[in-house]
């Protein structure tokens, strides 16, 4: 007889419910039907469901002791944000002075131009920007960290 194991649960944790779920969808697609991605706001969360999730990915190292708190008995990983080489290249390939529209949460766009600065690409015009915000000047380029959704209509170029 062939012993059929329980599916495995990772739990997204985080604040803003729609980068939880944009992040457990793309953990779901990597893990297929091999783990069941869940994914939960801090702001909502059902504190009974948090005794039964074996690792909970935190979506931001900010919100760790608030998650540490509402799942005590799970294993919690914080992912550090990496830069590909491909979309560093489109970087440092766009010409001098040019502006950059970097889209995502606050705490997210201060540490994307930081690491920017820090490994050397200093030559671009770096903007901050954040989901509510208008575009009030004439800007076709944006980076982001899969909030492609948050970027302002006229974006031709999303890095």
């Amino acid at each position: 007889m062939i012993a059929i194991l329980p599916k495995q649960k990772l739990a997204v944790v985080g604040r803003v419910q729609k980068i939880v779920d944009v992040n457990r969808d793309m953990l779901q697609e990597i893990f297929a039907d091999a783990v069941e991605v869940i994914s939960y706001s801090t702001l909502s969360v059902n504190k009974k469901i948090c005794k039964n999730i074996p690792v909970v990915l935190a979506t931001h190292k900010d919100y760790l002791k608030e998650i540490e708190e509402l799942f005590p008995n799970s294993t919690i990983v914080v992912p550090e944000r990496t830069l590909t080489g491909y979309n560093l290249e489109k970087l440092f390939n766009l010409p001098a002075g040019k502006k950059v529209l970097v889209v995502g949460t606050p705490v997210g766009v201060l540490e994307t131009i930081s690491n920017f600065t820090e490994i050397g690409i200093t030559h671009l015009n770096f903007v901050p920007f954040l989901p509510g915000m208008k575009l009030t000047s004439d800007i076709d380029t944006a980076v982001t960290a899969s909030m492609g959704h948050w970027c302002p209509d006229g974006i031709k170029n999303l890095i």
